[in-house]
Protein backbone atom coordinates (compact mmCIF):
# COMPACT_ATOMS: atom_id res chain seq x y z
CA UNK A 1 0.00 0.00 0.00
CA UNK A 2 2.75 2.48 0.71
CA UNK A 3 4.34 2.13 -2.67
CA UNK A 4 1.52 2.23 -4.30
CA UNK A 5 0.66 5.71 -2.16
CA UNK A 6 4.62 6.57 -3.50
CA UNK A 7 3.78 6.09 -6.54
CA UNK A 8 1.31 7.84 -7.06
CA UNK A 9 2.74 11.09 -5.14
CA UNK A 10 5.66 10.83 -7.67
CA UNK A 11 3.64 10.21 -10.73
CA UNK A 12 1.58 13.35 -10.06
CA UNK A 13 4.85 15.48 -8.88
CA UNK A 14 6.37 14.55 -11.97
CA UNK A 15 6.20 15.36 -15.96
CA UNK A 16 6.80 12.73 -18.28
CA UNK A 17 10.12 14.25 -19.36
CA UNK A 18 11.56 14.09 -15.98
CA UNK A 19 10.92 10.22 -16.31
CA UNK A 20 13.91 7.84 -16.51
CA UNK A 21 13.56 4.05 -17.90
CA UNK A 22 16.48 1.80 -17.13
CA UNK A 23 18.02 -0.85 -19.09
CA UNK A 24 16.37 -4.28 -18.73
CA UNK A 25 19.35 -5.03 -16.81
CA UNK A 26 18.37 -3.11 -13.96
CA UNK A 27 16.25 -5.17 -11.85
CA UNK A 28 16.26 -8.05 -14.46
CA UNK A 29 13.89 -10.88 -13.39
CA UNK A 30 16.28 -13.88 -12.40
CA UNK A 31 13.01 -16.04 -11.85
CA UNK A 32 11.48 -15.57 -14.67
CA UNK A 33 14.95 -16.23 -16.83
CA UNK A 34 12.91 -18.51 -19.00
CA UNK A 35 9.64 -16.20 -19.97
CA UNK A 36 11.63 -13.76 -20.86
CA UNK A 37 11.43 -13.40 -25.02
CA UNK A 38 15.34 -14.83 -26.23
CA UNK A 39 15.58 -11.03 -27.54
CA UNK A 40 15.64 -9.41 -23.92
CA UNK A 41 17.10 -12.91 -22.20
CA UNK A 42 20.50 -11.96 -21.02
CA UNK A 43 23.09 -15.47 -20.99
CA UNK A 44 25.91 -14.42 -18.96
CA UNK A 45 25.21 -12.91 -15.00
CA UNK A 46 27.51 -10.37 -15.71
CA UNK A 47 25.52 -9.05 -18.22
CA UNK A 48 22.97 -7.31 -15.20
CA UNK A 49 23.11 -4.19 -13.26
CA UNK A 50 20.83 -5.15 -10.58
CA UNK A 51 18.70 -8.43 -10.52
CA UNK A 52 15.47 -9.78 -8.21
CA UNK A 53 14.85 -13.53 -7.13
CA UNK A 54 12.13 -14.84 -5.65
CA UNK A 55 11.92 -19.19 -6.10
CA UNK A 56 16.00 -19.06 -6.96
CA UNK A 57 17.28 -17.60 -3.59
CA UNK A 58 17.83 -21.17 -1.99
CA UNK A 59 19.54 -22.43 -4.67
CA UNK A 60 22.72 -20.33 -5.10
CA UNK A 61 24.51 -22.94 -3.49
CA UNK A 62 23.95 -25.70 -5.81
CA UNK A 63 24.63 -25.87 -9.33
CA UNK A 64 21.20 -25.30 -10.84
CA UNK A 65 22.05 -21.51 -11.38
CA UNK A 66 24.35 -22.53 -13.28
CA UNK A 67 22.18 -24.53 -15.83
CA UNK A 68 19.83 -20.95 -15.88
CA UNK A 69 22.77 -18.74 -16.54
CA UNK A 70 26.73 -19.03 -17.42
CA UNK A 71 28.34 -17.52 -14.38
CA UNK A 72 32.13 -16.59 -14.38
CA UNK A 73 33.68 -18.21 -11.47
CA UNK A 74 34.28 -15.53 -9.19
CA UNK A 75 30.78 -14.01 -9.59
CA UNK A 76 29.81 -17.78 -8.52
CA UNK A 77 32.28 -18.07 -5.53
CA UNK A 78 31.07 -14.79 -4.66
CA UNK A 79 27.29 -16.23 -4.23
CA UNK A 80 27.60 -18.91 -2.84
CA UNK A 81 30.11 -17.57 -0.01
CA UNK A 82 27.28 -14.43 0.26
CA UNK A 83 23.94 -16.44 0.06
CA UNK A 84 22.62 -18.84 2.32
Amino acid sequence: MHQAVLAGTLLAALRPAEFQQFPFEVNYPLHLHSRITKERRVSKLSQLITCRTEELVDTMNDSSIQNLLKTDKPIMDWLQAHTV
